[in-house]
């Protein structure tokens, strides 16, 4: 029997402080969950000492109600309104509140802003209808805050505001309450953890995550995108005087670095869902990238007239690499050719003219490797094998196979003579790059998207399992990890002695790796899934959102 007990409470003067007392012992009974009773971890992997699952009260049906007649007994008051809440948790507790008033004849709008947004469908980050009336924000939690903030920039697209917000049990351990107030936004919650028998001061974050990370100070908005796609797509380059950068559409455009305004810009055929999704590649006066028409052009950095193009290819997904005392660039291309869908091309820098090429059976979507001290090129194929190809002759040096996708760029490390890759197989390689032979391997949850980080003695790798490692260059032992919380598709970077990756959640994280933690975080309008380019020169970094936007963001 729920803790209601059988009679029917009507809402009156006295009903809330019952309903309170009711809800608290619930939550007390049967919400607040200790490590002494059952094995429960952080979001950073480690034990913790308790949590609070409110899902177990908000799929109560008596709770649920009693839980929607203390929101309504301080929200009507504030009508007219309307809510919105983040999924999941979120979603119930909205639903209750509105299913509440409608008991007493006031109807509410509401409406759900996902983490991500959808990949299917509609393709929306909010679902529902929003009218003109106030917005409310309602969840369960209030921790550090990234619920509001994800709310906050979502509406934001809209050009729209959160009037207040009101949680179930607020652990006041991060400063949102504070920076709301400044923006005008009022904090309300109903219930303490010291009512709860609980101490706010057990869960205390790192106080650098409360705040945004970056100010923007410039945004590209393109205004064409054609797909929001959640895969990798093409990384922004720059050469410290302009930004490089191509779209969905097939747009390429070179902005000024410190100011955003576009300079010029180039349209590259289209296939009817992608355009551009190689990433730029700079090399002398000249600026290098592929595109879905199944065109590699290169074009003049200062006025993007093109100079050359090499149309040999159905499609190119890759992005190039070049060989600068060869004179050579080198990328990955897709044919419609039955037996050999893939290739790696050599070309003259500076003519186009094929130097050699390379047939492979898969499809290649792999950026190559170039490593000069051994003159080879490294790639690796949608049929999961790695090639390593002399970068003169093009004669394969060697091969191994792995059991998935090899999808990112490979990276070379000079001190351990490795080469370093993941796969769809959810494992990350590392190969001795004389001989191809696995010296070690590393197993994550999801697959691999991502090209990896190699600084000092460890390598930095992003994983579908919503996971960032940190291993051992030497063996592959594992480090360190971080929880996410969303999809890693971002290769991590590295500035100033942090690392940096982001998620498809579109949260972007600062990690101390002499420490091994959090030291800050940013919530994005929309997913991430190509790694932020830090430019030293304008003290600023590029970062591209799947909807088609380019932010330049400078660290606060």
């Amino acid at each position: 029997m729920s803790l209601l007990g059988n009679a029917r409470i009507p809402f009156t003067a006295s009903a809330p402080s019952i309903l309170r007392s009711r809800v608290v012992a619930f939550l007390r009974a049967k919400s607040v969950i200790r490590a002494a009773d059952e094995l429960i971890t952080s979001p950073t992997g480690a034990p913790a000492a308790w949590l609070i699952d409110t899902r177990v009260a908000l799929f109560d049906p008596q709770i649920s109600f009693a839980i929607a007649a203390l929101f309504w007994e301080h929200l009507h008051r504030h009508y007219p309104f309307q809510l919105c809440c983040v999924e999941m948790t979120g979603i119930p507790l909205m639903a209750s509140i509105q299913a509440f008033a409608l008991r007493r004849e006031v109807v509410v709008n509401g409406f759900v802003i996902r983490k991500e947004r959808k990949e299917t469908g509609r393709r929306r980050q909010i679902e529902g209808s929003v009218n003109e009336q106030p917005i409310v924000f309602v969840d369960d939690i209030i921790n550090g805050g990234n619920s509001v903030i994800r709310a906050e920039v979502a509406l934001s697209n809209i050009n729209r505001c959160i009037s207040q917000v009101v949680a179930l049990i607020d652990f006041e351990t991060s400063r949102i309450g504070e920076r709301l107030l400044q923006n005008g936004i009022n904090l309300k919650s109903l219930i303490s953890l010291e009512e709860l028998g609980l101490s706010k001061s057990a869960r205390l974050p790192q106080s650098a995550k409360d705040e945004p990370m970056f100010y923007v100070r410039w945004k590209l908005d393109q205004g064409d995108v054609k797909s929001v796609d959640v895969v990798p797509k093409c990384t922004p380059a720059f050469d410290g005087d302009s930004v490089y950068h191509g779209t969905d559409s097939g747009m390429f455009y070179a902005c000024d670095a410190r100011t955003g305004e576009v300079r010029w810009k180039f349209a590259a055929g289209t296939d009817r869902h992608k355009g551009i999704r190689s990433s730029p590649l700079i090399h002398e006066n000249l600026v290098y990238f592929g595109a879905y028409d199944g065109v590699f052009y290169a074009l003049e950095r200062s006025s993007g007239r093109l100079q050359w193009e090499f149309v040999e290819a159905d499609w190119i997904g890759s992005s190039p690499c070049c060989a600068p005392t060869l004179g050579r660039v080198f990328v990955g291309l897709e044919h419609a050719m039955p037996g050999r869908r893939g290739s790696l091309v050599a070309l003259d820098s500076q003519t186009g003219e094929r130097c050699w090429q390379v047939l492979l059976a898969g499809l290649v979507h792999c950026s190559p490797c170039f490593i000069p001290s051994l003159g080879s090129v490294v790639i690796g194929s949608n049929d999961g094998e790695i090639y390593c190809v002399d970068a003169a002759t093009g004669l394969v040096r060697w091969g191994a196979s792995s059991g998935g996708a090899i999808k990112a760029r490979p990276c070379y490390d000079e001190k351990s003579g490795l080469v370093i890759v993941g796969s769809f197989d959810r494992n990350l390689y590392a190969l001795r790059a004389d001989t191809g032979e696995i010296v070690w391997r590393f197993a994550t949850q999801g697959v691999i998207y991502s090209e990896p980080l190699i600084s000092q003695d460890d390598v930095y790798i992003s994983s579908t399992d919503k996971h960032l490692y940190r291993l051992n260059i030497a063996d592959g032992r594992e480090v360190y990890r971080y929880f996410a919380g969303a999809k890693l598709f971002t290769a991590p970077s590295e500035w100033h002695s942090k690392v940096y990756f982001a998620s498809t959640a579109g949260n972007i994280f600062e990690l101390d790796p002499k420490n091994s933690i959090l030291t800050g975080s940013h919530v994005m309008p929309a997913a991430i899934t190509n790694k932020v380019v830090w430019d030293e020169a304008n003290r600023c970094c590029y970062i591209a959102t799947v909807d088609g936007q380019l932010y330049a963001c400078e660290r606060r």
